[in-house]
């Protein structure tokens, strides 16, 4: 399993959701690369590198999903806490959303990061920093030429062990 964590500053948020939303075509809500063409995902990624966007990839592998969603949303929270963000949004699953509360919750409480650190989720139609981390973690996952495309935008990738 691959979670994907994208980083923007809060100062830089606004320009990189104009940007994102202005690449939507007429009657979008979102941009889904798996959706996309070939030629608009070239387009979607060069914008991208233009933007001040970083990402942190997290793998897990050989365990179920609870387990290896539960692993990466906690190297998240310590990678977080370590470079000192303040919000997480996370994909709208309505399957995990009760479940990442707790693990969430239960790890900012261990890093002692308190109120002031504030987490969501959000449906990606309302928030298009999300399609930012769908672009990168599906490049991701395809490789070759893809992934090429992404490694200026990719901090770190960890492969993280129970």
């Amino acid at each position: 399993m691959t979670e994907e964590n994208v980083i923007c500053s809060s100062d830089e948020s606004s320009l990189v959701r104009r940007q994102l939303s202005a690449l939507r075509l007429g009657g979008q809500t979102r941009i889904h690369f798996v959706r996309e063409s070939d030629s608009r995902r070239r387009l979607i990624l060069s914008t991208l590198a233009r933007l001040p966007v970083r990402a942190h990839l997290y793998r897990v592998e050989g365990l179920d999903a609870h387990t290896s969603r539960d692993l990466c949303l906690k190297g998240i929270v310590a990678d977080a806490a370590a470079l000192g963000i303040g919000r997480l949004i996370l994909e709208a699953d309505v399957t995990v959303i009760r479940h990442d509360l707790r693990t969430i919750q239960q790890s900012v409480y261990e890093r002692g990061l308190g109120p002031t650190f504030r987490y969501a989720h959000e449906r990606p139609a309302s928030e298009p920093l999300l399609w930012a981390a769908d672009a990168i973690l599906w490049s991701y996952t395809k490789g070759g030429d893809w992934l090429r495309r992404i490694a200026p935008m990719v901090s770190t990738t960890k492969l993280l062990l129970p």
